[in-house]
């Protein structure tokens, strides 16, 4: 799951665009609420605020109001669900994960992208946003003997297009924040509130 929760909360205020969105959770409490993005309930509800509220209710956290309380709810769980995964990566790969590669739409959310960076403890690369079609362009030319390798591809791609830096900043109480996520995962179907992590 992605940045497809934020769209289905700013379907909910058209009059607000993205990046006012975006604004308003970087000014609301971090943290405050959590969800467990990849839960079925958040693939295509009725309403993605109602069911972001339930699910912060039903896990005894209270229920998030505004537009920014309910992004910065999304975003903050983005980053601590991409951190999880980095978590198992490195479990399963033996090796340790020093940079994130993010591109596409998402590179464009500066917000999320240095919460990644500060929750993931990691320095995260931001772009191309085109990358898509930007390595479709690539091989192509390989096809036509224009480049010789991937490694050209991604070369051309790099000195043509912007890449930004993030590196982390310190997040007061991370192994906490990490761990009631956790909880909130292992207890993603559960009808009981969750108080032991709140």
């Amino acid at each position: 799951m992605g940045l497809w929760l934020v769209q289905g909360l700013q379907a909910l205020w058209p009059q607000l665009g993205f990046a006012e969105l975006v604004a308003q959770a970087e000014q609301a409490e971090p943290f405050a609420y959590l969800i467990h993005p990849n839960d079925e309930r958040f693939l295509n509800p009725a309403c993605m605020r109602s069911v972001i509220q339930h699910f912060c209710q039903e896990t005894g956290q209270g229920t998030p109001q505004t537009p920014g309380e309910l992004v910065r709810c999304v975003l903050d769980s983005l980053a601590l669900c991409y951190d999880q995964v980095l978590r198992e990566l490195e479990n399963v790969t033996g090796e340790s994960i020093t940079r994130l590669h993010i591109v596409g739409g998402g590179s464009q959310n500066r917000l999320l992208n240095q919460l990644c960076a500060d929750i993931c403890q990691c320095t995260v690369l931001t772009g191309p946003v085109e990358a898509s079609a930007l390595g479709n362009i690539g091989w192509q030319l390989k096809g036509l003997g224009l480049l010789q390798d991937l490694t050209d591809v991604r070369r051309l791609i790099r000195h043509n297009t912007r890449i930004d830096t993030l590196h982390p900043h310190e997040v007061p109480q991370l192994d906490y924040y990490r761990t009631r996520f956790a909880a909130l995962c292992a207890h993603t179907h559960s009808d009981t509130l969750i108080e032991e992590v709140v």
